[in-house]
């Protein structure tokens, strides 16, 4: 019964988060097709077997399915949920169907409609993190040292207990985690501090060292640091509001962090594929069930946890989405950019061709990240 409340703990977190992050990404393609005069045949979150639906007064079927992991946006002329149109689809259109289906648009339309799910995805992050840090502010422990320890890179420098970190690079520091987030990713670069001391402002030079702790859902991770600790604590947790001019600059700046975090980690994915296929651990490649748990923990940070891991998740969904692999919203766009620039669209074949090692490439990343998620779990690696 233990092990039963457990699993449901991640798994409905989970899965609601999901539901709202697919949401948006497929509302995304479904307004601007409305917009530019596709026929949307059916919204679906989920896939399988429709447990409840009903159609709009423009004839969409809008439905929730069994399977909660995804969701679509089909087309009149679509050949399947990927959204994979042909031409004996469109053939067996009317003529006044036809004026509807997305293989009638002009490429730009078409391209519109594709990339609307990417940017609602960033666009709702950014208005997630707003509305937070408007309406419920930000809590976080003040950039205070509580204790140096010994032989450390703060230690060497000179930093003491008591002193209050005011700039790091020339970035403001107002909260602990500030602090951390620009250390953990410094290892090894000198980094330059500004310390209120007693009200008088030191400037010091310390380089993070490199070391390996264990994140939230137990994977191995190395980061920079520099040797301090602040104590923990509700008592010693700090509100600050915002208004909604200084909340916007904070979204936006969140927004282009996290975006910068995940598109600077691409380049390691193939390397991490292919290690985690090797039977070697990979941190950097999380699967379903890393991001479940990941989920579950944010959950429990309460409504701005909860709001936060949305955005992030909204994020990851839509640059990924954009990646240049067939079936993904990024390799229509590539065929898009190739129809422009030849004049003409590519031959359906080759289009078929493409789709095909797209299909086969999700599957080999989503083969490792399992695999991977299974490794951590049994401790494998």
């Amino acid at each position: 019964m233990a092990s039963l409340l457990n699993v449901l703990s991640i798994a409905i977190p989970f899965i609601a988060v999901l539901t709202v992050v697919v949401f948006i990404h497929e509302l995304g393609h479904f307004l601007v097709a409305r917009w530019c005069g596709v026929r949307v045949q059916a919204f679906s979150i989920g896939f399988g077997k429709e447990i409840f639906g009903f159609h709009d007064r423009h004839g969409t079927r809008w439905k929730f399915c069994w399977l909660p992991l995804g969701g679509y946006v089909r087309f009149i002329d679509d050949e399947s949920a990927a959204s994979t149109s042909s031409e004996s689809a469109l053939e067996r259109l009317s003529e006044e169907e036809r004026k509807g289906a997305f293989q009638s648009q002009p490429l730009r339309n078409r391209a519109l409609v594709v990339a609307a799910g990417p940017a609602f995805n960033i666009a709702s992050a950014i208005l997630i993190y707003i509305l937070t840090f408007w309406l419920i502010g930000t809590y976080g422990t003040a950039a205070v040292v509580d204790e140096v320890l010994p032989d450390s890179a703060a230690a060497k420098a000179g930093l003491r207990s008591g002193d209050r970190i005011a700039q790091i690079a020339g970035s403001p520091i107002e909260r602990f985690s500030d602090l951390q987030r620009i250390v953990s990713q410094s290892p090894g670069q000198p980094l330059e501090f500004v310390i209120d001391r007693d009200g008088k402002m030191i400037a010091l030079t310390i380089k993070p060292d490199l070391r390996e702790v264990t994140d939230p859902i137990g994977n191995k991770v190395q980061v920079g640091m520099i040797g301090i600790k602040r104590q923990a604590g509700t008592d010693r947790l700090e509100h600050k509001t915002h208004g909604l001019l200084e909340a916007t600059q904070l979204g936006l700046k969140e927004t282009g962090y996290v975006s910068w975090q995940i598109v600077s980690s691409l380049p390691k994915l193939p390397g991490a594929i292919l290690k985690t296929l090797s039977g070697q651990r990979q941190s950097e490649l999380g699967g379903p069930i890393a991001i479940a748990e990941m989920t579950a923990h944010a959950s429990k940070n309460g409504v701005a946890g909860t709001l936060g891991w949305i955005a992030v998740f909204s994020i990851m969904l839509g640059i990924m989405n954009l990646l240049p692999i067939p079936i993904l919203d990024g390799g229509h766009l590539m065929f898009y950019a190739l129809e422009a620039a030849r004049g003409q669209p590519l031959d359906p074949r080759k289009q078929e061709i493409g789709f095909r090692i797209g299909l086969a490439i999700l599957a080999t990343m989503m083969f490792a990240a399992i695999f991977g998620d299974i490794m951590r779990k049994l401790g494998i690696g």
